[in-house]
């Protein structure tokens, strides 16, 4: 019985949240103290242009099926518990990503980004990410103002 209250606090933690933002194309929901699985999270959340959920205890893996928006600015994961593989967002339609934050999490793989003109930061620190090279990649980016990544020598 009381894990299901746990279960259900959660739950009406996001709800809640979810419609402080309903009319808002910010998602903020930073340092809430929320324990949630990702997938309900994003189905929840729905973000448009900006998904802050960062300091949290959101858990699990990016879903595969979720497409994110074209328009999306600001993803801010950081500081949770989200493991599995990196999605790859090279083949993605994220042009308008500015900032990508992914950081002390338990993610996965390569980090493969957008073509976005627009990036300027990413941080994907303390994760199990394949290191980058520094040379090609930032070159590649050039709008990059700060990358906090594992780089390669």
């Amino acid at each position: 019985m009381r894990g299901s209250f746990r279960f259900t606090y959660a739950t009406l933690a996001i709800v809640y949240v979810s419609m402080l933002f309903q009319h808002d194309m910010r998602r903020d929901a930073s340092s809430n103290a929320l324990s949630q699985d990702l997938s309900d999270v994003l189905q929840l959340l729905n973000p448009s242009q900006y998904l802050s959920i960062g300091n949290n205890r959101i858990y699990g893996r990016f879903p595969i099926s979720f497409q994110w928006p074209q328009s999306m600015q600001i993803i801010s994961l950081g500081n949770n518990q989200l493991t599995g593989p990196v999605p790859n967002w090279t083949s993605s339609n994220l042009s308008s990503l500015v900032v990508l934050q992914l950081q002390s999490n338990g993610l996965e793989g390569t980090l493969g980004l957008p073509a976005s003109g627009q990036l300027q930061i990413v941080n994907a620190h303390s994760n199990k990410l394949a290191a980058v090279d520094k040379s090609s990649w930032c070159s590649h980016y050039a709008t990059l103002k700060a990358a906090n990544l594992p780089f390669s020598a």
